[in-house]
């Protein structure tokens, strides 16, 4: 299965050629999530100096609510801090809600907005960052 099959988590979802530009970055870091021979979510980002953007995080409508997401995000983090990241950055449609909740649920907090960021339909994004390299513990327990 391609990443194009998680179309259905997107109001517009990337394209192949979106998921090929990272695959040839040495600066990308690439996770997915598989059942089987099945690809059911991602978590694709780009190393840029100290800070990891996370540019794009997934999970097929069925096996959203499950944990899966916070399972990705945890590892996108965690791999970010090893490679000396000390900031995640990232950016959610304004009407996002359910990943704003999980973003927030692990530390992230809004410190901007870009307007008209995304397309089809036209939206605004909140920007979201969190610091890395353990600046808190709690983070992701339940």
């Amino acid at each position: 299965m391609s990443p194009g099959a998680l179309t259905s988590a997107f109001a517009q979802p990337w394209t192949l050629t979106d998921f090929e530009l990272p695959a040839q970055d040495d600066r990308a870091q690439n996770l997915g999530l598989w059942r089987d021979e099945e690809l059911v979510g991602y978590a694709i980002g780009m190393v840029e100096s100290s800070t990891f953007h996370l540019a794009n995080l997934a999970v097929d409508k069925q096996y959203q609510r499950q944990g899966w997401g916070s399972r990705l995000l945890l590892a996108a983090l965690e791999r970010a801090e090893e490679r000396g990241c000390s900031l995640c950055r990232l950016e959610v449609r304004r009407s996002n809600a359910a990943a704003q909740k999980m973003y927030r649920k692990f530390g992230f907090a809004v410190d901007g907005i870009r307007r008209r960021f995304y397309t089809k339909p036209a939206e605004d994004a909140w920007l979201f960052s969190r610091p890395l390299s353990g600046a808190n513990p709690n983070i992701g327990r339940r």
